[in-house]
């Protein structure tokens, strides 16, 4: 079974009491001692202030590592920060980068087709997916992502593979609703129940659960142990493992 974490966060928060890992050998030390044999990684930079920056903090940081692959975090184009979108998402896929992920709770917007519909169009073209997370900072039993803006960026965008995170405890029945109206959603496991691997595969597939841990928020023992005790089969196992996180970014 070879792990492939969908949801890592490196660098430093700039929230109190946040438990950061600051640099990649720190970074993989970690990786190494739970048995995560890669990581899909986006800077705290990148989610919290400044998606450029932390973009560019994330890019160096993962350079010249088989360990760990760069996300780049995107915010509506609207506000220009990132320049002209296509210019620059070509130029963080020719750096490596194959993971775009959305943060509306930290950005302050809302994850809507009109305001982050151009990014989706860019990503189709080059067949990407689009990761999702609705704040990370809030408390997995009090949290409810938007599944209502998730329906719509689906329904929107059908040849879009979209993958929502951190679901919080309780998120089941929305979840399962949501997945059942759209094919082209994914979740990852992350902040989940003991079983919800083999409820959300038997019902589902497989092929549309990640592995995930949002190390270094949350320790990442409690997903390694969720996708090594599940009852799947193993060729299912190895999906959610890293297989699906794996087709997903093209390599495969």
């Amino acid at each position: 079974m070879i792990l492939f974490d969908s949801f890592a966060m490196i660098g430093e928060s700039g929230h109190r009491g946040v438990r950061s890992l600051r640099d990649a050998d720190e970074f993989v030390r970690r990786m190494d001692h739970m048995g995560i044999a890669r990581s899909l990684a986006h800077h705290f930079i990148a989610r919290e202030v400044d998606p450029l920056e932390g973009n560019e903090r994330v890019l160096r940081m993962c350079r010249g590592s088989d360990r760990l692959s760069p996300c780049a975090v995107l915010y509506p184009s609207a506000t220009g920060e990132h320049g002209e979108p296509a210019e620059y998402m070509e130029r963080m896929v020719s750096e490596g980068v194959r993971g775009f992920r959305f943060c509306p709770a930290e950005g302050r917007y809302r994850f809507l087709p009109f305001v982050i519909g151009d990014w989706c169009e860019l990503l189709i073209e080059r067949g990407l997916p689009a990761f999702v997370d609705f704040g990370v900072q809030i408390h997995f039993w009090d949290h409810m992502p938007d599944f209502e803006a998730v329906y719509a960026v689906c329904q929107a965008f059908p040849e879009l593979n979209v993958v929502v995170g951190h679901l919080g405890a309780e998120a089941n029945r929305m979840l399962y609703a949501t997945m059942r109206a759209c094919p082209n959603l994914h979740c990852d496991l992350s902040t989940l129940g003991a079983k919800f691997v083999d409820d959300a595969a038997g019902r589902f597939g497989a092929e549309r659960v990640l592995f995930s841990t949002q190390m270094p928020i949350y320790d990442p023992g409690s997903s390694v142990t969720m996708v090594k005790y599940c009852r799947l089969p193993e060729a299912d196992v190895e999906l959610v493992a890293g297989g699906n996180l794996s087709r997903l970014l093209g390599e495969n």
